[in-house]
C-alpha cells in the first residue's frame, strides 16, 4: 500500500543541490507508494527556514528548485498536528511523535540516539535501510478484518474517505461486517482530527435490473426504492458507526449514455485504491476466496475521487444524503 515517512526541513533544504536530491528523484509519490509526513503543520516555513540560513538562499536558480521541490512533495502529503511543541529540535519532536504515531521511517541527515526508525541521507545511499523498502503487495483474503487490514494506511492517513460500492446491501452482514471493520480503523488516523468524515457512495441503479423490475421505473418508483433503502440505512448502520466518525451515505443513478456505477473503490483525500471484486467479505466465513486491492494510479484517482466528489459530480444524485450517527449507548 502507501507509507509515510518524515522528511527533517534541514536536509529537504539541501536537495536545491540535484546532486544531493538525485538518490531522492521520484522516490515519493504515488508510483513510489511513499508519503511525505508534512510534520508539523510548519513543516514548508521550517524547509525555508533552514534554506534561508544556507549559502545558496540569494541564489535564484536554487530558490526556484526549492519551490519546485517543495510543491512536488507537499502534493497529497499527510498533514499532522503540530504536537510536542515544547521540543524545541525538529528530530527530538519528530522522534516523540513516532512513538505515539509512528511514521514508517524519519529521514534526517544524523541519528545522535541511535533510533532504529531514524534512517540518515548517508546511510541510505551508501547501504540502504529495510524501512525504505517498500514490501510487495499481495493478494487480500475476502474477510472483513484483511480487507480492514489492507486499506487501514489508507485510512490512518486520510481526512475524508469516500467508498464506493454500488452494491451495497445494509440487510446483509457481509456488507456490514466489512463496513464495521473499515470504520473501525478511523481511530488510528494520525492526523489529530476531532472526526474522521467517511461517506458510503451506492447505486439506485441494481433495484432496476432487467430481472428485478423490467423496464418499470419512473420519479415515483425511484422516490420509493429510496425511502426504503434509507429506511434500512437508518435502522442498521448506526451501530457499525463508532465515536468519532461523521458518516453518510449518497445514492445515484446513472445518466443516460453515462459511466456506469459498478467499479467499487476506497476513495481519499491522499489516494484511492479499487476492490477487483468487491468491498463485501465472502458469503463463506470459510472461503479461501481473495480478492486484488490494488492502488490506482494519478490519473485514475484523481478522475474517480472528482466523479463522486466534485462539482459536478458525474452521477445524479437520488434524494438526500442519509447521515447516520453513531448509535447511543
Amino acid at each position: 500500500m502507501i507509507y509515510e515517512f518524515a522528511l527533517e526541513p534541514a536536509l529537504v533544504a539541501r536537495w536545491h543541490d540535484r546532486n544531493r536530491y538525485l538518490f531522492f528523484d521520484e522516490k515519493f509519490g504515488l508510483r513510489a507508494r511513499r508519503v511525505v509526513a508534512a510534520y508539523p503543520r510548519n513543516w514548508k516555513r521550517l524547509v525555508w527556514e533552514a534554506f534561508g540560513k544556507s549559502p545558496a538562499a540569494g541564489d535564484q536558480n536554487a530558490q526556484m528548485r526549492m519551490t519546485e521541490l517543495i510543491q512536488h512533495l507537499s502534493q497529497n502529503s499527510v498533514r499532522r498536528p503540530s504536537t510536542f511543541p515544547e521540543i524545541p529540535s525538529w528530530l527530538a519532536r519528530a522522534e516523540a511523535e513516532h512513538s505515539e504515531r509512528p511514521f514508517r521511517a524519519i529521514i534526517a541527515t544524523i541519528n545522535p540516539r541511535n533510533r532504529s526508525f531514524v534512517i540518515t541521507d548517508r546511510e541510505l545511499v551508501e547501504t540502504g535501510h529495510a524501512l525504505w523498502n517498500i514490501p510487495d503487495g499481495y493478494p487480500t483474503p475476502r474477510n472483513a478484518a484483511e480487507i480492514a487490514n489492507a486499506v487501514l494506511p489508507l485510512m490512518q492517513l486520510c481526512r475524508h474517505a469516500v467508498i464506493i460500492e454500488p452494491y451495497f446491501d445494509p440487510g446483509k452482514q457481509r456488507f456490514r461486517r466489512t463496513l464495521a471493520a473499515i470504520l473501525a480503523t478511523c481511530g488510528k488516523n494520525v492526523c489529530g482530527l476531532k472526526t474522521v468524515q467517511v461517506e458510503l457512495h451506492t447505486s439506485i441503479d441494481r433495484f432496476f435490473e432487467d430481472w428485478e423490475r423490467g423496464e418499470f421505473r419512473d420519479l415515483n418508483e425511484e422516490t420509493k426504492v429510496y425511502q426504503y433503502y434509507a429506511s434500512e440505512c437508518r435502522s442498521r448502520i448506526p451501530s457499525l458507526v463508532p465515536k468519532g466518525v461523521e458518516f453518510r451515505v449518497i445514492v445515484w443513478k446513472r445518466r443516460t449514455d453515462g459511466e456506469k456505477l459498478h467499479n467499487r473503490y476506497l476513495l481519499t483525500n491522499i489516494y484511492g485504491v479499487i476492490f477487483g471484486t468487491g468491498s463485501d467479505e465472502s458469503e463463506n466465513p470459510d472461503s479461501k476466496e481473495s480478492d486484488d486491492i490494488v492502488l490506482l494510479e494519478e490519473g485514475q484517482y484523481l478522475m474517480r475521487y472528482k466523479q463522486y466528489t466534485g462539482t459536478p459530480p458525474a452521477f445524479d444524485r437520488v434524494g438526500e444524503s442519509i447521515p447516520i450517527a453513531p448509535q447511543k449507548t
